[in-house]
């Protein structure tokens, strides 16, 4: 196809800058062009539009292959990239609604493990105050018993007192109920030594 507006001298592949093993999808081609021909920009090679670029060449967007404009300013790949291409602000927004929705459940389970943790609080507190009531409660009665016994001691001390000192007089009375008994059978000793001697 190119012959008709010149002679090639060569064809080569072009290479990826920097990795010599990939090839671009574009040819450099050497060719010496025939007096008054006119290069177009682009050309149908296997029933493919190409595109033509050389130094000074007019512009020509190798997306549409349209002349005018380069595939940078092309309109329909601009739509074309516009349709593709992520709204960043959507993303960035349901990212913090995400964000906002994962930081609201942290704070519900917080919420849920604080309360949880109160309620075996209080009932270890009202299990803890049960607790001293009880050995409140057992600790007077202890100290009722005590008091009791200790009441019932002192009464018992207090009757065998009682009852010794009851002793106690009364050997006193019959003692000296003896002394006074004593001097009367004297004297009925003498009257019968008496009696005797008369």
């Amino acid at each position: 196809e190119l012959s008709q507006y010149g002679e090639v001298a060569d064809i080569m592949a072009l290479r990826v800058p920097g990795n010599n093993h990939f090839f671009v999808n574009s040819l450099k081609v050497l060719i010496k062009m025939h007096d008054l021909a006119i290069l177009p920009t682009t050309l149908v090679v296997k029933d493919e539009k190409v595109n033509l670029i050389w130094d000074g060449a007019p512009a020509s967007c190798t997306y549409c292959k349209i002349e005018g404009h380069w595939k940078s300013e092309c309109p329909e790949l601009a739509k074309q990239r516009k349709r593709n291409r992520p709204d960043r602000y959507r993303e960035i927004k349901q990212m913090i609604a995400e964000g906002k929705n994962q930081i609201e459940q942290e704070r519900q389970k917080e919420v849920e493990m604080n309360k949880e943790l109160g309620m075996q609080n209080e009932l270890e507190n009202q299990h803890e105050h049960k607790r001293q009531e009880q050995e409140k409660h057992q600790n007077r009665e202890r100290h009722q018993k005590k008091a009791k016994k200790e009441a019932e001691i002192e009464g018992a001390r207090e009757n065998e007192n009682f009852i010794e000192d009851n002793e106690n007089r009364m050997d006193e009375r019959y003692d000296s109920a003896e002394n006074i008994e004593y001097p009367k059978q004297t004297e009925i000793a003498k009257l019968e030594d008496m009696v005797v001697e008369t």
